[in-house]
């Protein structure tokens, strides 16, 4: 699984709704936009393994959401 970003303190979990605004956009598109703190790749690898929940359901980076969706995302602690 991969590591948070060094050097940065990070909850282990961490609840996000998606907006009505990013409606349309793919799941890893709307999560970066949504938590700038994250790039895109890290969310990406964070969905393919399965470590990020959409309704309480694994989804895939290329999910278009629809806006309101509960995603939860647990955050793997960083490498030393």
């Amino acid at each position: 699984m991969p590591s948070a970003p060094q050097n940065v303190e990070l909850p282990s979990e961490i609840e996000y709704a998606v907006p009505a605004e990013h409606a349309g956009l793919r799941l890893d598109v709307a999560l970066a936009k949504g938590l700038p703190r994250f790039s895109r790749s890290f969310l990406t690898r964070l969905l393919k393994d399965g470590a990020i929940l959409v309704n309480e359901q694994a989804a895939k980076p290329s999910h278009k959401v629809r806006g309101g969706e509960r995603v939860e995302i647990e955050v793997p602690e960083p490498e030393e």
